[in-house]
């Protein structure tokens, strides 16, 4: 089930996108902007 959601930042607002597994998780993956993203 996708989840989305925004937070405030130094640098404005900044877009968060979270899918919550169905049973509990065996790993976790967190994925953020490349070099020279603006947040």
């Amino acid at each position: 089930m996708p989840l989305n959601d925004q937070i405030d930042t130094p640098r404005g607002p900044a877009r968060i996108d979270t899918d919550l597994p169905a049973r509990p998780a065996a790993a976790l993956l967190v994925l953020g902007h490349g070099a020279g993203g603006s947040v």
